[in-house]
């Protein structure tokens, strides 16, 4: 007993001390100058300092397992939901212990720039992210002004955009400044002191600018002088220079040296050979327009077809020979005048040629011609053409037409009939198919969920077996071991675990009955085990078809159910669920972002009917008077064959002798009605 005491006198100890590291932990975060964040797996926030409500503006509890989405902006929410799933999957990510400049959200709406960095790490299996913030507004407006101030003084230092160089009668650099040195590539520190000649002047140009230079030196020169040469840079690259040279007199008025004003004009020169190379290639290609314009004419000349360039006006500007030896007038007599004034002397039908057809007919030979006339707009090259007209003769081309245009209306019919043929043969082949993969994934999941199911009614009697046991135990035990039991138990939570498992069990006990539901559902929807007509209820090949199709419904449509008291009726269970499934898909596909679907069956005058409505997009009355007929869509290429209704309406009407009927009005949503007689046998 006095253990005991002791025990928990320790206890009780740590978890003072355990209780006043939390205050002094708390107490520190809080006099942070920098916001602190936590943030679980879920991005929800679990903790924040007092510093983090004055840089956000927003009280600790209204952020407190709030969304962290509530501090970003929302133009960025996307993005850094994209990321939080990157780092959460990724421990190395390389976002984390690095400072990001990132933009936040105030809780008046604002936006203001942050400075982050993020610490992953997990308590109990459990991830959390802390996130180290600093509003870097302030710093960003400093950045921002020194940055204008250093160009301001930039601007100052470089006002000089020439090269300043004072050498002296030791022909060494005494003076250069920034933009020199920016010529010479080197720093001003690298080029003072140097000899000049030796340094920065190429070799064979270095006796005549040293031979200049003495001159000036021994008073022998004029006072200033004009001067071009190249000048070596310290990485070895030459650049010509344009010097203005000015003699510098000591208080004797004795030559003390030079000071010279360079203008770099490499660019210069290098542009001035452009421009001669430019002119030369333009000689050359001035030559070569020649020759391709009379290529080109002799192109045009070798054509069958006439070709006519004519201005706004419709006067010839350019034709080929052919014009002329339709004419027969030369190409200056046909130069200037209308071109339809030419093709009616040409003996072309005058009535034809002004009135709306292309297609124009030579009296004299009766053969025909196609004209077509082209707008050009060539405003940019200074041209009055504005149109070409062509002439192609077209005589044989439409006694070929001719023949075409009746082979096409045999063959017609004969494409009616195959299509018919091809739905039919497209609806076989689907549901042949539909049927084997429903019936093998029937199959292989039936084996497996035997076992499971199985196996977890067994885990669940085995569970209470235990849990008995441990009853039972616990009972037996003497009182101080008990009790030291009773703590552990607590500890681990051991009566918890006990409960989650039997409901664990029990939801996968409720999840396999769902498989095995769907597993029903598919066997029901293919008919694998059936004769192809049988006596079915209705309601109940809806209800297969729904779980069939519930994927493709569950995101667009609320499907209300209202089925009447129906009786059953001899048909093709297998191809009445088609149709059901075509007409659920279609309604949901006529939805463009949420709606709902409703189904309702009743049965009146012996017939079963089966309404299925939508409150999707309608349709107008040309679609609906056309979507029976094989191959017609409304829907974009792969979404659709054209062939679902056409079949659902072959499958009602021809083979069950019922009927099938749409109401839809654009805007209104769409009802299909299913009419199907009650039959009791053959």
């Amino acid at each position: 007993m006095q253990m005991r005491h002791s025990i928990e006198k320790i206890l009780n100890t740590e978890e003072g001390v355990l209780s006043s590291a939390k205050r002094q932990l708390k107490n520190i975060l809080d006099t942070l100058s920098e916001a602190v964040i936590t943030v679980n797996g879920e991005g929800k926030i679990v903790y924040c300092n007092q510093k983090a409500e004055e840089v956000f503006q927003i009280k600790k509890e209204r952020m407190l397992l709030k969304d962290v989405d509530i501090l970003v902006p929302e133009r960025y929410r996307d993005k850094h939901r994209e990321a939080i799933k990157s780092v959460v999957q990724r421990d190395g990510h390389p976002i984390l212990g690095r400072h990001v400049e990132v933009m936040a959200r105030r809780g008046d709406g604002s936006e203001f720039p942050i400075e982050i960095s993020i610490t992953r790490w997990s308590d109990n299996n459990t991830l959390y992210f802390t996130t180290v913030i600093k509003d870097i507004s302030h710093r960003l407006q400093l950045e921002r002004q020194l940055t204008r101030a250093k160009k301001e003084a930039e601007t100052y230092l470089n006002v000089a955009g020439v090269m300043l160089l004072a050498i002296g009668p030791d022909e060494r650099v005494k003076m250069i400044n920034r933009k020199g040195a920016e010529i010479l590539e080197a720093s001003v520190e690298e080029i003072v002191g140097k000899n000049w000649f030796d340094n920065f002047i190429p070799e064979d140009s270095r006796q005549e600018s040293r031979r200049l230079f003495r001159l000036q030196m021994s008073g022998n020169a004029a006072s200033v002088i004009f001067s071009e040469n190249p000048v070596l840079t310290s990485k070895g690259n030459l650049r010509i220079i344009r010097w203005f040279t000015s003699i510098l007199r000591d208080d004797n008025g004795l030559p003390d040296g030079t000071l010279s004003s360079g203008e770099d004009i490499t660019e210069q020169k290098r542009i001035e050979e452009e421009l001669l190379r430019k002119h030369l290639e333009m000689t050359e290609l001035f030559k070569e327009v020649e020759r391709a314009k009379r290529e080109w004419e002799a192109s045009l000349d070798c054509l069958n077809d006439i070709i006519i360039l004519t201005d706004s006006s419709g006067r010839v500007v350019r034709c080929n020979q052919r014009l002329s030896q339709l004419t027969g007038l030369t190409y200056k007599e046909i130069v200037g005048r209308y071109w339809e004034e030419l093709l009616k002397i040409s003996g072309f039908d005058a009535e034809t040629l002004f009135n709306t057809s292309v297609e124009l007919i030579h009296r004299a030979t009766g053969r025909t011609f196609s004209l077509n006339s082209y707008h050009l707009t060539l405003k940019d090259i200074g041209t009055d053409i504005t149109n070409v007209i062509t002439l192609h003769e077209t005589t044989e081309l439409n006694k070929l037409s001719n023949e075409l245009k009746k082979k096409n209306q045999e063959l017609a019919s004969t494409l009616d009939e195959l299509k018919q043929t091809q739905s039919q043969m497209v609806q076989n082949e689907k549901m042949a198919s539909i049927g084997q993969l429903a019936a093998g994934v029937a199959h292989e999941i039936n084996n497996p969920m035997g076992f499971i199911y199985s196996n977890l009614s067994t885990l669940s009697r085995y569970l209470k077996r235990l849990t008995e046991y441990l009853n039972t135990v616990e009972e037996a035990l003497p009182p101080e071991v008990s009790e030291h039991m009773n703590k552990e138990r607590q500890r681990l939570k051991i009566d918890f675990i006990l409960k989650d498992i039997s409901e664990l069990i029990k939801e996968s006990l409720d999840g396999a009955e769902r498989v095995k539901k769907i597993v029903s559902d598919l066997k029901s929807f293919s008919r694998v085990d059936e004769a192809k007509e049988t006596m079915a209820d209705i309601n109940e090949c809806i209800e297969s078809t729904l779980n069939i199709v519930w994927n493709e419904l569950k995101y667009k449509a609320k499907v209300v159910k209202d089925y009447g008291v129906i009786p059953a009726t001899y048909c093709n269970p297998q191809q009445l669920n088609q149709v059901f499934m075509n007409l659920l898909v279609n309604a949901a596909h006529a939805i463009q972002k949420q709606g709902e679907i409703t189904i309702k069956t009743w049965h009146d005058g012996g017939y079963i009917y089966t309404a299925v409505t939508d409150t999707g997009c309608g349709m107008t009355e040309e679609v609906k008077n056309r979507i029976f007929e094989p191959f017609f869509t409304t829907k974009e290429v792969g979404r659709g064959t054209g062939l679902g209704l056409s079949i659902a309406y072959d499958i009602v009407v021809k083979k069950h002798e019922g009927e099938i009927t749409v109401e839809s009005e654009p805007g209104r949503g769409t009802t299909f009605t299913v009419k199907i007689p009650v039959k009791q046998s053959p």
